[in-house]
Parts: structure tokens; C-alpha cells; sequence
């Protein structure tokens, strides 16, 4: 079960319009600004992982980025019965990943 996202910025620069979308369910979230070395949180009514490729989309020095499909990175070892979060995180050079994390 997933219930909350965290957007992290490690890019050294400001970041904004923040996105994660999930593209077979059209699900998505959103966060802006998400400041230098900062993160931006939210929490949810949980939902269950279904293993669905994402995309996240961010602006940077008026710049647009967007990341091909993947899917995000499980935690291990998956402790069951705890709740996970996706952990967004965006790095320098217009790359971003995301993980589950409990």
C-alpha cells in the first residue's frame, strides 16, 4: 500500500511543477516550488501498488524536463503490513528516479 509521495530536490537549483504521472491509470501529482535541497510531502488515502510505469515532469531554469516510462524502485526487504511512499528525487543534469520507501 502506498500512502504518500516526497518530492526531493538535489538538483542545486530551484524546481517547479513538480510531476508524477501514472499513465495507465492517468493518476498524477503535483508540487511547486520544490526548493533547492528541500522537499515537498503529501499524504493520502492509501492505495495499492499496482507496478504501473510512471513519468515525472519538472521546469528548471526555464527549462522542461521529462523522464521516459520506468517503473519506481521497491524497497528491500518490503516489510509487510507498513505503508510506502514514493520517494521522488531530482538530481542534477535533468535526471530524476523515484522509489517506494517505508
Amino acid at each position: 500500500m502506498i500512502d504518500g509521495l516526497i518530492f526531493r530536490n538535489q538538483s542545486g537549483a530551484n524546481v517547479y511543477n513538480v510531476q508524477i504521472h501514472v499513465n495507465k491509470t492517468s493518476a498524477f501529482a503535483e508540487c511547486s516550488p520544490v526548493l533547492a535541497g528541500n522537499d515537498c510531502t503529501t499524504t493520502f488515502q492509501a492505495v495499492s501498488y499496482r507496478g504501473n510505469a510512471i513519468t515525472i515532469s519538472w521546469t528548471q531554469n526555464d527549462q522542461a524536463f521529462k523522464t521516459e516510462e520506468f517503473h519506481a524502485e521497491l524497497p528491500e526487504p518490503v516489510i509487510d503490513g507498513k505503508n510506502a511512499r514514493v520517494l521522488v528525487i531530482i538530481r542534477r543534469g535533468g535526471i530524476a528516479d523515484a522509489s517506494l520507501v517505508q
